[in-house]
């Protein structure tokens, strides 16, 4: 006997990556970012704070757990390459989506 109630399933990043609005960045090698942080999407469960990074070669990484703290300061700070290498990509696990 199969239950008639579907449970929610947890959006694989490609989706999550459609949901995302993305900040342009001004950098010889990151072109654009956006955040994404425990959202509750109709017929999706909730789902990690994520970073995704658009580069000027086309690749999109995703990080996982990245506080909102560090997403504002990324926004703030003076060298987006600089902050990315030292705050973000040393310091956060990460897959490529694209």
């Amino acid at each position: 006997m199969s239950d008639a109630t579907e449970s929610p399933q947890t959006p694989n990043n490609r989706q999550i990556m459609a949901m995302v609005e993305w900040v342009e960045m001004k950098s010889s090698n990151i072109a654009a970012a956006g955040y994404i942080a425990g959202q509750l999407v109709p017929g999706f469960s909730w789902f990690e704070r994520k970073l995704f990074v658009r580069f000027v070669s086309g690749d999109v990484y995703v990080y996982h757990n990245v506080p909102r703290e560090i997403w504002n300061a990324w926004l703030a700070a003076p060298s987006k390459g600089s902050y990315h290498y030292a705050n973000i990509r040393k310091s956060f696990s990460y897959e490529k989506v694209t």
